[in-house]
């Protein structure tokens, strides 16, 4: 059976706590069944947990089940096992699904929907923190929210010294609109699932690395990101600084780490500490790490690395002078314009141009003893550090001058007790522009409200964001993200070179936010470079002109252009000139009309003219000064060739139909035939003089000639057509004397033969000098003549004529039996009628016609028509004689009413096609009305009312009285007033329903009155 949500007294917390956030308490409430156990469970499938407006979630429930329920906020959505939610609008949902397993108790799921505005947030890959202990913090509308779950979970953390759930190393990726697509530890790597990818395990990072694990999207290809991990000083830093690869093109979407490209060493002597921010490409990434050579000493350095389309480079090392710590110089930050660098207490210019560190003030004087965390607010303007375990730190940046920033430190958070009731621990920008900060064995996530104002204004809440205890809170971990990303337009491409020469290889990459997939370029215009996979493309225009780039990003939140214009460049044009012989003692090549530019030849030489005077291959580049782009052509030098000279053979004769093939030796010379061509051989086929002509690139030539000769027949055998009339036979003599024997295709021998059928024939014939000739001959049948028309009618009305016209298109000749040679005649006497005729092929046909002869048929209708006034008066002249009427007033149908007295004619075509004329006058008179005319009769032999029929006063002559049906059928007549109708047609008893009658009777006064109406059948 299906249930209602309603009030439940036994639900768990954390149920209590999404039904408390949707206002109502909406706890499942079924009556028992059975005691047994519940299957199919209600288990929601296809769940995802945010989703972004107008996008459609598609769920369904367990097979098997007897019935289902649907739930949104409380409200029933719908019955079926699947079940489609969409919304337009922000916000949270509560999705809930009841299964009715029959004999067993209704089963529920519940579960809360986000539904995400695009765009909300800059900073979308930072949308969703994954902390160990299953815990999921989200910056979703309505959020930050924590959930749990997933997270971290499964770690075996060893010994006392951790005290169970201690993890420091904490890194998550979104994509770009903000779903979920991996996290680390630095050790393991879990998918969106929060499942172990399969080759995510065996990471040589530390879970107790300070910064020891980091993770950004790899610059050269568009679905393939860099996760960068840290030993920790708890195993003496052993494992150093490595990097793998993690590829979200495999397991179908969930990605994997590459096995090839896991844990590359970069080096040993780094400490627990890194950071990194984007090139100012806004493509590539610079990361700085902190190393250290021995643990006595402190000898700091910082290590810069550029993560490009190259790969990882090797470091740029920058010393580093570190007092307050043997072991690790506490955190490393950028900020996120990425033009400030702090390690530790020392405060840098960073350049992201050229990855150049500077110098630019100590801290230690105000951030004592160390930092164990360090953020930048979103502006850049405000430094914040975590000083020992009990104060958080503000320094203002906007002043530009060390004294100044010293001047501006202000704890926007100290504890006033010792040990102070919570230990901060770590810092971290979220999406919404909030720095939040963990607090050891604190049951609440703190977080700096308005971290852009200064001193007090920035608000320091302290227990900001309840968490559950499990068995407590004990997080150091918050995830490290990438700064310096310019995350304020959509997309935007670049490249290194936007006037390339043609044949230049150019790098196009987006500057600005990207999305992870649903990337692709294309050329305008150009179909055949469609560019898709990865964000940096390598492209080689082949022409010159101005060409538009055009990025393009499809993702769930929309669709973004960018074009890029680049005008290529053309190449210098010159040409060294074909291959060539030596024909002389030099030759000169001269390209003194490309200047002004760079002369580059075979042999190193940079004048503009070359002088050649031996074999070999020459070649020349050159670079034209104004664009710089570079052009090169070579020529090959042989040495003189050596002729042939052609032999072609004697004249001769063919006959005809034969040919003769003629081939020339050409060496190594060019060939070149009477008609143009340079083909090795020719086929001679008619009669004429060949010759071939072998020549040199020095100018030398041989020639040889042929005179060939077709020998034609005497006479031709066929003609090239024969053509006959259907139902003929066409004959044909194909005899010569200059020919002897004929010999056909279908095996007629001779030289006459008739033909009754088409087709395409071939004789084969012999002349006096022994040549055999073929001909054809094809016998085509002509088309069937056109159909004679003679005439639609073929009737004559007696003292008329009937006009015959035969004119048919096609016919060239026309002939009657009786002598007329026109189509055209007139006929005034009936008989038989034959015209013959030829079409424009000489072919006959012919036609006849009998014409018969009538007179007009005639009508007998009164002279007079007497009818009663104020009453219908109609004349009725329907006969199955007539074809047509036409009265005098233009109406054309056999039956008419007449409302006025005066004279009436109708013209009437008879079935003959012959034409009669009636005439009537029509008067009105007072008549003597009926007594009675019945409206329903029922005949059904019980003696009354079993006839239909009119009530008689005096003065009654006759009458005629007719009964139609529905269809207009007469199923009564009568001029006998007596008995009436007794309802029945052809002795069949008629059907109940409604008749027409019109009776028409005569009085004693010379008049004929007449009354239409209906009456009712009732059985």
């Amino acid at each position: 059976m299906y249930i209602f949500p309603i009030a439940l007294i036994a639900c768990d917390m954390e149920r209590i706590h999404l039904l408390l956030k949707l206002g109502i308490l909406l706890c499942a409430f079924s009556l028992a069944k059975n005691v047994q156990a519940c299957s199919p469970p209600a288990t929601i499938s296809g769940w995802k947990n945010f989703l972004f407006p107008n996008h459609i979630l598609i769920l369904s429930g367990p097979a098997g089940a007897l019935g289902y329920q649907w739930f949104v906020n409380g409200f029933p959505r719908g019955t079926n096992a699947t079940f489609s939610f969409q919304s337009p609008q922000r916000g949270s949902y509560f999705i809930q699904l009841i299964v009715d397993n029959g004999s067993c108790q209704d089963t529920s799921d519940m579960r809360e929907l986000q539904v995400a505005g695009c765009g909300e947030y800059d900073q979308n890959q930072k949308m969703i923190w994954v902390l160990e202990d299953s815990m999921i913090f989200d910056f979703l509308p309505g959020g930050p929210n924590y959930t749990r779950g997933g997270g971290m979970h499964g770690m075996v953390l060893p010994g006392p010294f951790y005290r169970g759930a201690y993890l420091e190393a904490s890194a998550s990726m979104c994509d770009d609109v903000g779903e979920l697509l991996f996290s680390s530890n630095g050790n393991l790597v879990w998918d969106k699932n929060h499942q172990l990818m399969p080759n995510g395990t065996g990471l040589m990072g530390h879970f107790s690395s300070m910064e020891g694990v980091l993770a950004f999207p790899d610059p050269a290809h568009i679905a393939r990101y860099y996760i960068f991990t840290l030993d920790a000083g708890e195993n003496l830093y052993a494992n150093g600084l490595r990097y793998s690869l993690i590829d979200m093109r495999l397991r179908g979407g969930l990605g994997d780490v590459v096995a090839t490209s896991k844990n590359i060493l970069l080096d040993t002597t780094n400490t627990e500490n890194m950071d990194a921010t984007y090139h100012a490409n806004g493509r590539d990434v610079w990361l700085v790490a902190a190393a250290k050579d021995s643990f006595l000493a402190n000898d700091y350095e910082l290590q810069t690395y550029l993560i490009s389309e190259s790969g990882v480079s090797s470091p740029t090392h920058y010393p580093l002078q570190i007092n307050n710590s043997p072991i690790f110089p506490g955190f490393l930050k950028f900020s996120h314009d990425g033009k400030w660098f702090v390690a530790s207490k020392t405060l840098f210019h960073f350049d992201n141009q050229t990855g150049q560190l500077q110098y630019f003030m100590d801290l230690s004087s105000v951030v004592f003893p160390y930092p164990s965390a360090i953020e930048f607010s979103s502006d850049n303007s405000k430094l914040y550090f975590i000083l020992g375990i009990s104060t958080v730190m503000q320094l203002d940046l906007s002043s530009g001058n060390p004294s100044g920033i010293l001047q501006s430190a202000t704890p926007v958070y100290q504890s006033l007790t010792f040990p102070p009731p919570v230990y901060a621990a770590r810092l971290e920008l979220g999406p919404d522009d909030k720095i939040y900060a963990t607090h050891r064995l604190s049951s609440a996530m703190a977080y700096i409200d308005n971290p852009n104002q200064q001193g007090p204004g920035a608000n320091y809440v302290l227990n900001g964001i309840a968490l559950p205890r499990h068995p407590a809170w004990k997080s150091w971990s918050l995830p490290t993200y990438l700064s310096g990303r310019y995350t304020n337009k959509r997309l935007k491409i670049t490249t290194h070179d936007s006037t390339p020469c043609v044949g230049d290889s150019i790098r196009v990459w987006p500057e600005y936010t990207i999305g992870t997939y649903g990337f692709s370029y294309h050329i305008a215009g150009d179909s055949t470079h469609e560019m898709s996979g990865d964000t940096l493309i390598h492209f080689t225009p082949t022409q010159p002109g101005r060409l538009a780039i055009i990025g393009r990003l499809e993702n769930a939140c929309g669709i973004y252009e960018d074009t890029l214009w680049v005008d290529v460049q053309p190449l210098p044009g010159f040409d060294l000139g074909p291959d060539q012989a030596l024909c002389n003692d030099s030759l000169l090549l001269d390209m003194r009309q490309l200047q002004p530019g760079q002369f580059l030849w075979s042999d190193n030489s940079r004048q503009p003219f070359f002088q050649i005077k031996t074999t070999g291959t020459y070649w020349l580049q050159f670079t034209e000064a104004q664009m710089g782009c570079t052009a090169s052509d070579s020529i090959h030098i042989l040495a003189k060739p050596l002729l042939f000279m052609p032999e072609l053979g004697s004249d001769t004769s063919l006959c005809a139909g034969g040919s003769l093939l003629l081939q020339a030796q050409k060496g190594e010379g060019k060939l070149r035939w009477q008609d143009g061509s340079s083909a090795e051989a020719m086929l001679a086929a008619s009669t004429g003089l060949y010759w071939v002509e072998v020549s040199d690139s020095c100018g030398h030539r041989m020639r040889d000639s042929i005179f060939v000769e077709i020998k034609l027949p005497a006479s031709r055998a066929l003609v090239d057509s024969l053509f006959f009339c259907p139902k003929e036979e066409v004959s044909i003599d194909v005899g010569s004397p200059a020919l002897s024997g004929y010999n056909w295709d279908d095996g007629f021998q001779g030289n006459v033969r008739t033909f009754n059928s088409p087709g395409h024939f071939v004789v084969e014939t012999k002349d006096n000098a022994g040549c055999i000739f073929l001909d054809t001959l094809d016998v085509i049948q002509h088309a069937d003549p056109p159909v004679l028309q003679l005439a639609k009618i073929d009737s004559l009305c007696k003292g008329e004529s009937l006009r015959l016209d035969a004119t048919t298109e096609g016919i060239a000749f026309y002939s009657w039996a009786d002598g007329p040679e026109n189509p055209v005649r007139n006929i005034r006497e009936a008989g038989k009628y034959t015209l013959m005729a030829l079409d424009k092929q000489g072919c006959p046909t012919e036609a006849e016609i009998l014409i018969r002869s009538f007179e007009a048929i005639s009508l007998d209708i009164p002279d007079i028509y007497f009818f009663c006034k104020n009453e219908p008066a109609t004349i009725d002249l329907r006969s199955d004689s007539f074809l047509a009427y036409l009265w005098h007033d233009g109406l054309t149908a056999p039956v008419r009413e007449v409302d006025s007295a005066g004279r009436y004619s109708v013209r009437m075509e008879d079935i003959h096609h012959c034409f009669s004329e009636a005439f009537a006058e029509v008067r009105f008179s007072v008549c003597r009305p009926l007594s009675f005319m019945p409206s329903a009769f029922t005949p059904n032999a019980d003696g009354i009312n079993d006839y239909f029929g009119p009530s008689w006063q005096e003065g009654i002559r006759g009458y005629d009285l007719r009964i139609f049906d529905r269809w207009g059928t007469v199923v009564f007549q009568s001029q006998d007033p007596f008995p009436g109708w007794d309802g029945k047609y052809k002795g069949q008893s008629c059907p109940e329903g409604v008749y027409v009658y019109s009776l028409t009777y005569y009085t004693d006064m010379p008049s004929v009155s007449h009354r239409q109406g209906t009456v009712t059948l009732i059985r």
